[in-house]
């Protein structure tokens, strides 16, 4: 009568395990399948992102380069200042100028 109970036991829980391992086994796959979804609506998301941002500053570069020509694109360094004061009206106000733009 023991061993009649035993093996019942013993083919329960076999039983029990397996529907236990099944459940699991579902839910890692589900987990699985939502991850790779999000993952790519995200990657769609910032893809899509990138892109419009890349395309607003190729806009907004032509705006300026359109607005004030190629002058923004020069080297700072060799650029001749926007305003100046003339050597012949005023000496000193020209070298004074010159010294703040160089600095």
């Amino acid at each position: 009568m023991i061993g009649k109970h035993e093996r019942d036991t013993r083919w329960l829980l076999h039983k029990r395990r397996i529907d236990l391992e099944g459940m699991i086994d579902k839910k890692q796959e589900k987990s699985r399948m939502d991850f790779e979804m999000k993952n790519e609506v995200l990657s769609n998301n910032f893809r899509t992102s990138v892109t419009n941002l890349i395309e607003k500053v190729k806009d907004q570069k032509e705006i300026i380069t359109s607005s004030y020509g190629p002058i923004v694109l020069n080297s700072k360094e060799n650029e001749e200042p926007i305003f100046d004061i003339n050597p012949e009206l005023d000496p000193d106000g020209h070298k004074f100028l010159r010294k703040v733009n160089s600095e």
